[in-house]
């Protein structure tokens, strides 16, 4: 047998032991829903349809944002002869300032970009715009496409 009773923040408890000292119904059988949206009404136990649909709408936004997110954390470049560059969001910056300390050294490649096999590479100035600009470019197409 299952038993259900309010808690004092207005959830609903579930138990398979009759509970002490508190006021309880018998359940026949658990509604479906996520168990948040659980309310005891007329002595029976119910799936509250407002409460599940908040908590439906709240679980597919985090779901959103997760695919979301794992989108941005893949972003890459391919330079097209093996090498590949990480464009991610947190990467921008990385990038942005490589650019111009090469700008104001005068310089027009390096030799120590890590790429996405996490060997170091030599770079030009270019390809370093390339790839920021293909990193900006995808993230506002994720941001576009998830709308979160």
């Amino acid at each position: 047998m299952i038993y259900a009773y309010i808690l004092e923040n207005g959830s609903v408890a579930i138990t398979s032991v009759p509970p002490r000292d508190v006021e309880f119904i018998e359940v026949v059988s658990l509604p479906a829903g996520p168990r948040d949206s659980l309310r005891i009404v007329k002595g029976k136990l119910v799936s509250h349809a407002a409460t599940r649909k908040v908590i439906e709408a709240k679980t597919k936004l985090a779901s959103s944002k997760k695919t979301r997110d794992e989108a941005l954390n893949a972003l890459t470049y391919d330079l097209g002869d093996g090498r590949v560059m990480q464009v991610r969001l947190g990467d921008e910056q990385y990038i942005k300032g490589a650019i111009e300390l090469m700008e104001m050294l005068g310089e027009t490649s390096t030799d120590d970009w890590v790429m996405q096999d996490n060997k170091k590479y030599t770079v030009t100035i270019a390809e370093l715009r390339a790839g920021r600009m293909a990193g900006l470019l995808g993230v506002a197409a994720i941001f576009k496409a998830y709308n979160v």
